[in-house]
């Protein structure tokens, strides 16, 4: 997460994360997809509720190098919580809580005492706090990217989707 923000394609303010529903945010989620994929194969998932807790506990911390990028970590850790539990509902591993202990790299992250929250769903309404609370509302996961092609039936085939809730 503390390197994906920083990756030249990724937004480079959560306000510019949030526009257009995320479409910013694709191909970075196109990374992590591949990396939750390619990390998780030929296993049994015991270490996703480890992930997801590691994930959740980012919103207590800020971005120690650059305290101004903290809103996108906070963004980045819902999506990738996101694919995470996404890739584990789909595969019937479990995704509940973790009793462990989380700790991050002093060097990178200050732990903070307080959850970070997102912003309000609407406007006037209260802040948004908890899993998927820095995304756009109605984030769409794409798994997988059209390709053009000279085939006009391979063209029309639509991409896989998951809605977030």
């Amino acid at each position: 997460v503390f390197l994906l923000i920083r990756h030249p394609l990724a937004p480079k303010t959560a306000e510019e994360g949030m526009a257009d529903r995320g479409s910013l945010w694709r191909q970075i989620q196109l990374i992590f997809s591949t990396a939750v994929s390619t990390l998780t194969h030929g296993t049994n998932g015991d270490g996703i509720p480890a992930t997801c807790k590691i994930l959740r506990r980012l919103k207590t911390t800020m971005d120690k190098v650059n305290p101004d990028m903290s809103d996108l970590i906070y963004s980045l850790s819902d999506l990738a919580l996101f694919v995470v539990v996404d890739h584990a509902g789909a595969k019937g591993w479990d995704t509940s809580k973790f009793p462990g202990h989380v700790v991050y790299p002093t060097q990178l992250f200050k732990t903070t005492q307080f959850m970070a929250s997102g912003p309000p769903v609407k406007e006037g309404a209260q802040p948004g706090l908890g899993d998927y609370s820095h995304l756009p509302r109605g984030y769409v996961i794409v798994r997988s990217v059209p390709i053009a092609s000279t085939n006009s039936a391979a063209a029309a085939k639509p991409a896989k989707r998951a809605r977030a809730k």
